[in-house]
């Protein structure tokens, strides 16, 4: 009977040191998950940050283009 007690404490051992591999695996890619996550925030925000941009400078091309044409009309 000791034997077999043995046997199957030894299976738990093994069993929690599986679980504890697979955690960590897990652990590792939940952070490449993370990183990924926020390299494509970050990408998000310069898109954004380039399109404000875009639509700052149509809006001064615009005014100067008006600009313009007001002073040839004179």
């Amino acid at each position: 009977m000791a034997s077999k007690d043995a046997q199957i404490q030894q299976k738990i051992v093994e069993g929690q040191q599986a679980v504890a591999q697979k955690q960590a695996e897990v652990n590792s890619k939940q952070q490449t998950i993370n990183d990924l996550t926020s390299q494509l925030e970050a990408a998000k925000q310069a898109n954004n940050d380039l399109s404000q941009a875009i639509k700052d400078a149509q809006s001064i091309k615009d005014y100067s283009d008006q600009a313009v044409k007001s002073v040839s009309a004179k």
